[in-house]
């Protein structure tokens, strides 16, 4: 009997998407691994470090930023636990409570083990990055029950410039990625199984799993809570809103697995201030509304490139945006409501919840990209399963659009991959991205100095630059340069006069005032800024003998990545 022309062409095609994702995946995994400690050990990372080896940030600004000498490796020290008993950790993370303890408690464990370098802390979330690729198969498998839709929603994965980023930060997001999709498989599991569960015992076995990584996932990010909601939306959705089965059971599991974070619940209520302080930023500035809408669309674009639009770039991204809506639409429209509505709740859900307030507010809640997570996975899932129809369904002339398609979206999201892995910095990287430069100037001079203060983020910035530094330049830490003495600067006089070898070039992190005006009123000191951003600047300091007079070199010489400081700001 002659075989089917469309029926072997589809097949055809199976195998070629099959072996292209495979590749996509191998591609992925090696971007993960190839040079983990390449790019800097920002500000987030470093206190993340801190955190987990048990130190607390007040104490190390008390003992450190109190106008002294200290050298490099005293403040590299602190990313590892210099004996600090593990307890201390909690001790630690309750000072940032809005931080759930378990990725903490796990990098922890991880130094112990392999130690505090950059290249061991970044392994961990690695190895929680790579676990993403079977939870993602696994959620795919069980909305839609074919595995092309796994391995092409894998290769989105793999190649995506966010996931790749995240996948390796020593921070908690990799580990919540994966977390978050064993928890959607887990809950169409539970729906599944529940179905055709004969008693209550047969449910709470379906459902018990559910609850338990519904808890683990609360212990790694509050933002669970959004996710949450839109699975409790998506199984009402299921029974037509009515408090059917599905409604009950979900709320039982989610019962029992906000019974399981209530230790940590009620170490957030009891450090509320602390946590509402630490977070304040997200409203304390008022953006135009037309600014969010831009935003917006630099962060959906983020799921799949690294590229920022500017002017006429923005019809593209525009394009872009409207195409991932459209993608949407038609699942809705094409699919069962348990395959499409699972996938809009997790993909809309949580950005609603921080976009329309910012829209209302003009806040910054919607800024970070880490905290759009759920709507990545959701996207990538969602244009995983287009893929897969387009390729084998329909007509050759849809199949061959598909396939292009699929070879552009894979394609820009290697490259942007490829761009963020190779630099030194990135825009992730936030208030530490002029820091390498900075650090390329100090380790250029012969016996280079650093003064530094330790207010608010510029205690953790100070220890990320140090990382970046030869171990023989010293620091001079003070607390705070908006509140200085005139005793302050004699002290900083004194051990300048008295470090050997002579100091050669001064510099200083984020000069401010009234620390500028009595260095150039009272230490008859010369300040030349070298350049920086907002966040983040360097000046030269040149003061009377014995301070030999040397011509700075220029920071860096691509404007993009550090531009001259025009107009210094207290932060």
């Amino acid at each position: 009997m002659p075989m089917n022309p469309t029926r072997s062409s589809a097949s055809s095609w199976r195998t070629v998407i099959r072996w292209v994702a495979i590749g996509c995946v191998v591609l992925g995994i090696g971007l993960r691994l190839w040079a983990i400690d390449h790019n800097i050990l920002w500000h987030d990372e470093v206190l993340t470090a801190v955190s987990a080896a048990g130190h607390r940030l007040p104490v190390l600004q008390a003992r450190e930023f109190a106008n002294k000498l200290v050298m490099q490796p005293e403040l590299v020290a602190y990313l590892g636990p210099k004996g600090q008993p593990w307890h201390t950790v909690f001790a630690s993370v309750t000072g940032n409570p809005e931080h759930p303890p378990l990725y903490y408690l796990l990098t922890r464990f991880w130094m112990e083990c392999f130690g505090s370098s950059a290249l061991a802390l970044r392994s961990l979330p690695t190895i929680f990055g790579l676990a993403v690729f079977p939870a993602l198969y696994w959620v795919c498998w069980e909305l839609t029950r074919s595995p092309l839709v796994g391995w092409v929603a894998m290769a989105l994965v793999a190649l995506s410039p966010f996931h790749v980023l995240y996948g390796r930060e020593v921070r908690e997001y990799s580990l919540w990625a994966a977390l978050l999709l064993v928890l959607g498989a887990l809950l169409l599991r539970a729906l599944r199984l529940g179905e055709r569960a004969a008693t209550w015992g047969d449910r709470v076995r379906a459902w018990w799993p559910y609850s338990l990584v519904l808890a683990l996932g609360l212990y790694t990010s509050l933002l669970t809570v959004y996710v949450s909601v839109g699975q409790g939306l998506y199984v009402l959705w299921l029974d037509r809103g009515r408090l059917g089965w599905r409604v009950r059971s979900l709320i039982l599991a989610g019962l029992a697995g906000g019974l399981l974070f209530l230790p940590w619940a009620l170490v957030l209520l009891n450090h509320w201030e602390a946590a509402r302080q630490l977070t304040a930023w997200m409203t304390a500035y008022e953006e135009p509304r037309i600014q969010v809408l831009r935003r917006l669309v630099i962060q959906v674009l983020r799921g799949f490139t690294d590229w920022v639009p500017v002017g006429a770039g923005w019809w593209g991204a525009g394009l872009f945006c409207a195409i991932a809506l459209g993608v949407l639409i038609w699942l809705q429209r094409q699919f069962p409501l348990r395959v499409s509505g699972w996938v809009l709740t997790l993909t809309l859900v949580s950005t609603s919840l921080l976009v329309i307030p910012d829209l209302l507010d003009g806040g910054l809640r919607s800024i970070s990209t880490r905290y759009w997570t759920p709507t990545y996975l959701g996207l990538q899932i969602a244009f995983a399963i287009l893929i897969v129809q387009g390729l084998t369904h329909g007509p050759t002339l849809r199949r061959s659009l598909a396939a292009i398609g699929a070879s552009l979206l894979l394609t820009i999201s290697l490259n942007g991959s490829w761009q963020l892995m190779t630099a030194t910095t990135n825009w992730a990287k936030g208030i530490s991205v002029s820091l390498p430069a900075f650090a390329e100037q100090i380790n250029a001079a012969a016996n280079p100095l650093v003064i530094a203060d330790g207010f608010g983020y510029r205690a953790g910035n100070t220890i990320a630059l140090a990382l970046r530094l030869r171990p023989n330049v010293p620091f001079y830490l003070v607390s705070d340069f908006r509140q200085v003495n005139p005793g302050d600067l004699q002290l900083l006089k004194t051990a300048i006069g008295q470090m050997t070898p002579p100091v050669s070039d001064l510099y200083v992190l984020n000069l401010m005032p009234p620390f500028r005006e009595a260095i150039e009123t009272e230490l008859k000191g010369q300040i030349q800024p070298l350049g920086g951003d907002n966040m983040a600047w360097l000046d030269r300091l040149q003061l009377p003998s014995p301070i030999a007079a040397q011509k700075p070199m220029p920071l860096n010489s691509n404007p993009d990545q550090l531009q001259p400081q025009q107009k210094r700001q207290g932060v």
